[in-house]
């Protein structure tokens, strides 16, 4: 078995990565300006970041990361479990990536990245999308590197998981093709261009592709900056932070329940009046009250009981 030490990400060709110049117009230009999607700012990291600081980065305006958690069928990232674990504390959305080795079948892949996330996947209940990184060729043939990312994705979903790829145009075509299941999982694009919008790979589309790698910080001019992770990938989400929320299939929160204190007070309230109303009647057989005295008491009373009715109709 061949062991890895973790695929370094920095030694990626940015030939593979650029996209093609496209020609400024007027007009493009103005399209642009008419017609800006919203999107959110999203990092990805492994241990070649370093130990990153995640109040930085979510400082940066930073909203989601897309972190890298296992490779092949032996390596775990030595940063994982610190990385998902600080960035959840800060606020920021996480999903895992595990890179993707064509030499091994697609199960024994996803029982290594199933193995190692399992604290991550109890923590967000498995709402989550499980990516399996693909840019490397590690000697199987096409057809069979199809069956095995296939397997991997599948296998993530039949877990109750949401899965999807990374690659660029040129990478997914030479190492992928076009099978007939592309847009079956969700896609992340590795696009770096200062343009408007990514170029995908064939039979790749904007329904699925939502997340996009679109350059590295500090690197190129375009990349927004991000401060506490070094020389880092800077990714876009198309859309808000509650459609990233929604996608991976978390529910909005509840409303406050803000009458919980005005209950707590209804029920004190409720013992004092039959506390009250208990004493009343001892003073009553003791005859240590005027007629007029227990009236205008149980008068008192009445009224609060109103009081507390109405205040029961407001509140709960």
């Amino acid at each position: 078995m061949t062991t890895y030490g973790g695929y370094n990400p920095y030694l990626r060709k940015s030939k593979d990565f650029l996209s093609p110049k496209q020609t400024d117009s007027i007009f493009t230009s103005l399209k642009a300006l008419l017609a800006t999607p919203v999107k959110i700012k999203g990092i990805d990291v492994s241990h070649w970041n370093g130990t990153v600081d995640w109040k930085q980065v979510k400082a940066s305006g930073v909203d989601f990361a897309i972190i890298k958690a296992t490779e092949g069928v032996s390596f775990l990232d030595p940063k994982w479990n610190y990385n998902y674990r600080s960035a959840l504390d800060h606020e920021i959305v996480v999903t895992p990536y595990h890179f993707f080795r064509d030499n091994y079948k697609g199960a024994p892949q996803l029982d290594w990245f199933m193995t190692n996330t399992d604290s991550y996947l109890n923590s967000v209940d498995g709402r989550t999308i499980a990516w399996a990184d693909v840019e490397t060729d590690n000697g199987s043939g096409i057809t069979a590197r199809q069956n095995r990312l296939l397997g991997f994705c599948s296998g993530a979903v039949a877990h109750g998981l949401q899965s999807g790829y990374y690659s660029s145009k040129s990478k997914w075509q030479s190492l992928i093709g076009n099978p007939s299941w592309t847009n079956e999982f969700l896609q992340w694009v590795a696009s770096w261009t200062s343009a408007s919008a990514p170029v995908l790979p064939t039979g790749w589309t904007t329904e699925k592709c939502k997340f996009w790698q679109f350059g590295i910080y500090p690197t190129y001019s375009w990349a927004f900056p991000v401060e506490g992770a070094g020389t880092v990938d800077v990714n876009w989400f198309q859309g808000t932070v509650q459609e990233l929320r929604d996608l991976l299939g978390y529910s909005a929160p509840p409303p406050v329940d803000c009458c919980d204190e005005v209950k707590a007070e209804i029920q004190r309230l409720d013992a004092e009046i039959r506390f009250i109303k208990g004493e009343l009647g001892g003073l009553n057989q003791r005859a240590e009250l005027t007629e007029q005295d227990i009236v205008l008491l149980n008068q008192d009373m009445a009224q609060i009981d109103r009081i507390i009715a109405e205040v029961r109709k407001i509140f709960c």
